[in-house]
């Protein structure tokens, strides 16, 4: 039966926002690169499978949903709206399909769709089974957040939304214990404009399936000096 695995990124990995970067998954028991004309071909003939090997014929995709009220949220995902979709109809090479990507920052969940040459899902021959498909949770940060964060576990990230579905603006949840300043300035650990950044900058969330901009941008903003460094602490209970 099918199976697949997310090589890169990696789970609760951090990636930079609005910044190419590729997606790979290891593919296994699925002949790959079957995919038939979507406008003449979608669903027309059942699914298909190698008679040496009895692999199913077919392809997947990958598809990235924003989470916009970060990873602790429990609300149920919307099928209809998406940030990224993209079909990996090549034949894998040592198993393995990559597709770029880049999207603006936010927190996302990161899935694989199996699917037969003809675009319909995946059969396998038995009932009780493991998943043929994996899912990842992946946090893309500005460029200026990811310098000042020493990232080794996820954040809890919450956006503002428009109504398609995409981010808005940016900003780090304030929960307990979010954050620890590991190191203060000359001015007691504040700067000299109160606590504010001297050098905020503006990020483009523009859609990343086409080339139109968003109505409005995120500011990030660090809240200490440039030159403090943060780490992060674990908020999760799990």
């Amino acid at each position: 039966m099918p199976s697949t695995k997310f090589q890169e990124p990696a789970n609760f990995g951090t990636v930079q926002a609005d910044k190419n970067f590729t997606v790979t998954l290891q593919v296994q028991n699925l002949d790959t690169g079957f995919f038939t004309n979507t406008k003449t071909n979608y669903y027309a003939a059942p699914q298909k499978v190698n008679p040496q090997t009895g692999n199913a014929l077919g392809h997947t995709h990958v598809v990235m949903q924003l989470l916009a009220k970060g990873f602790t949220s429990t609300d149920v995902l919307d099928t209809t709206k998406f940030a990224f979709f993209k079909g990996m109809n090549e034949k894998a090479v040592n198993g393995k399909l990559s597709v770029v990507a880049s999207l603006p920052a936010g927190q996302y969940r990161v899935a694989s769709i199996g699917s037969a040459g003809t675009h319909q899902s995946l059969n396998a021959p038995v009932a009780q089974r493991g998943s043929m498909d994996d899912m990842i949770y992946v946090s893309y940060l500005p460029k200026t957040t990811t310098d000042l964060i020493l990232m080794d576990f996820p954040i809890n990230l919450q956006l503002d939304v428009t109504k398609d579905g995409k981010p808005s603006s940016t900003k780090l949840a304030a929960n307990n214990n979010a954050a620890q300043v590991n190191g203060k300035n000359k001015d007691n650990g504040k700067n000299v404009d109160n606590g504010k950044n001297n050098d905020n900058t503006t990020k483009d969330t523009g859609d990343p399936c086409t080339d139109d901009k968003a109505t409005s941008k995120p500011k990030t903003t660090s809240g200490h000096n440039k030159n403090n460094k943060f780490r992060l602490r674990r908020d999760y209970r799990h």
